[in-house]
This record gives structure tokens, sequence and C-alpha cells, in this order.
């Protein structure tokens, strides 16, 4: 932790005042913190439209927090979908919230972002993380089992049948409580939002596949949706890699935004791993 507090100093010119604060001057949109999350240790990526909680040693998010403080995954120790089940990208054997089984290298800072590397070395699994100002790439670079891309959380920091909704190319804007499953035809993209809230949570595939992919609310306690995923539980069917996703708050609810928004990012550079 002191080599990190002392690289991220010299990369980004920060003046480290105490525990999970920093100051860091323009040009830097994204900043970096170290923090923890109930006793996990965490890095905490803070970007214009949104602040990321990434578990150190799980390899994945445990929070995406927007503008107003809301948490669009909400994962807490507590078992099950009110808690440990929630993350991003819990991509089956390693990359979630809570496990222990990974390593993440120090997040690097420059003007386009901040980057940093989570490996597994007991599952073969390897990624590289790129949070931008508008979005995260996620790049699963190594995968010695199959594997999948999973959103688990709260869309707009509360899990609600009343008003939470999902919206797909295929379908439109949808009610969260409806359950679907099968492979999301190109581009493979969905996004999920509540009708007090203006901004939505987009998730992308860059590979059109022929894996199934499902969306489903989880003991009245979450929402569940995987890219290549056996529904209802529990096989995992990607397996090619280099894999690219990308995901991130967008500040619309209209379908069709939200479809170019999607194209925009899946025609988007990759990051430089």
């Amino acid at each position: 932790m002191q080599r990190f507090v002392a690289s991220l100093f010299f990369l980004v010119l920060a003046s480290i005042t105490n525990y999970g604060q920093a100051l860091i001057p323009e040009p830097f949109p994204v900043r970096c913190y170290l923090t923890n999350s109930y006793g996990v240790p965490c890095y905490q990526i803070r970007t214009p439209v949104a602040r990321y909680i990434f578990d150190v040693r799980g390899g994945g998010l445990t929070g995406i927090l927007d503008r107003d403080g809301k948490d669009w995954i909400s994962w807490n120790p507590t078992n099950g979908a009110i808690g440990s089940l929630r993350g991003l990208p819990n991509a089956g054997v390693a990359f979630g919230p809570g496990m222990t089984n990974s390593f993440s290298q120090e997040p690097r800072v420059m003007p386009e972002g901040a980057t940093l590397v989570t490996q597994s070395p007991k599952t073969g699994m390897k990624a590289y993380w790129f949070f931008t100002p508008t979005n995260v790439q996620v790049t699963f670079l190594k995968a010695a089992a199959n594997y999948s891309f999973v959103y688990a959380g709260t869309p707009a920091g509360k899990f609600d049948t009343n008003s939470n909704f999902q919206i797909t190319a295929l379908r439109g804007q949808q009610s969260i409580t409806n359950v679907w499953h099968w492979d999301m035809p190109d581009l493979e993209w969905i996004a999920y939002g509540d009708k007090k809230s203006p901004r939505t949570l987009l998730l992308v595939n860059h590979t059109d596949d022929s894996a199934s992919d499902f969306a489903t609310p989880v003991d009245g306690a979450m929402q569940m949706f995987a890219f290549g995923k056996q529904f209802p539980c529990c096989d995992a069917y990607l397996t090619n890699t280099p894999a690219r996703f990308s995901f991130g708050l967008v500040e619309s609810t209209n379908t069709s935004v939200l479809h170019d928004m999607a194209t925009r990012w899946s025609k988007a550079k990759p990051a430089n791993w």
C-alpha cells in the first residue's frame, strides 16, 4: 500500500492528505484513492460520472456510485442476493467482490484515465481494466476455464420492481420483472434504470457470440444480468480471449440514444495492455 501511495504521488503530482483522500489537479479527470468496503481493501476510482469501488483481492467491483451517491451494485458481505451475490463482473471462478483468489496491480493514472491489471493465478484468469472519464473497458486477456460477464446489483441504488426497468435494442424498455434468456443479437447491449433517475447503467459486449444471455430478478433483492451464462444457473459459456466489455452510467433513458452510445463504445480504440 505504501508503494502504491508513493507511485501515485509521482504519477499524478497528488498531495496525499490522509487515508482515502487525495488532491489531484487537472488535467487528470480520473483519480484513484485507497479505501475499503466493509473491511475489504479497495481502490476507489473517481471519474466525472461515477465512483467505482474495486476489490483488490476479489478483482471486481463492489460499487458504482452515481453523481447522487446512489450505488448501482450495493455489495456487502451479507450472504445471498441482499449482499454477497452482488458485484461485477462476477466471472464465475474469479473476479467477484468478496473473493480472495486474485491480486490487482497498482492503478496507473494518466490524462486518458486509469488502468489496472488483475489476475487470478489459481484459475488462470487475467483482465485489463481501463477507467475512462465516461465509461469502463474490461478486457479478458486469459481464461483457463469458461467464464461469463455478470452484473448483479441495485439499479439507481435500490432494487424496486415498481420503478426499475431494463432496456434492450430488441424490446426497448420493459419492466425489470420480465425474465428472459436468449442469445442477444449483435450489437449485444442492455441498460438498467429507474423511473426516478435520469440515467441508466449501460453494459456492452463487444463480441457477437452465440452464447446465451439472460436477465432475472433474484430473491426480490437484486437484478442479475449475464452475458454468456446458463439460465437460471450456473454454467458459463464464454471462452474467447481477448474479449472486451464496456459499461458505464449514461445520462439518458432513451433506447436510440443508448444504442448509439453502445455502438460508439464498441468502436472505441481498445486500451493498450
